[in-house]
């Protein structure tokens, strides 16, 4: 997600850095022919011209956030016991998804 919406980035927990996120950065990151803050606003535009609320738009860019950052969960687990068991090793995307979709989390 670019800057091109204000705040974006920091509601929806994410870095500025594109390679934190393995689901969205395994093909080309960048494609000189598109400009991805042209295409946010675009998008952003879109939302309103719909007619969304500013809750509806960032809640359809955190659930694409929840996306990124559950991509990252594969490498949050550790074999345990049988091979469809595991345990968290990290839990810090899954602390994000939870926020992000407004979920408790319990230890």
């Amino acid at each position: 997600m670019s800057d091109q919406v204000p705040d974006l980035k920091e509601k929806c927990l994410l870095s500025n850095d594109i390679y934190d996120y393995w689901y969205v950065s395994q093909g080309k990151t960048t494609v000189p022919s598109i400009d991805d803050k042209e295409d946010m606003m675009f998008a952003d535009e879109a939302f309103d011209i719909l007619g969304f609320t500013n809750d509806d738009k960032y809640d359809t860019y955190k659930n694409t956030a929840c996306m990124m950052h559950m991509g990252n969960m594969t490498k949050d687990f550790v074999p345990v016991g049988k091979e469809e068991q595991a345990e968290i090793k990290n839990e810090d995307n899954a602390v994000k998804v939870a926020a992000l979709l407004v979920l408790t989390v319990s230890g």
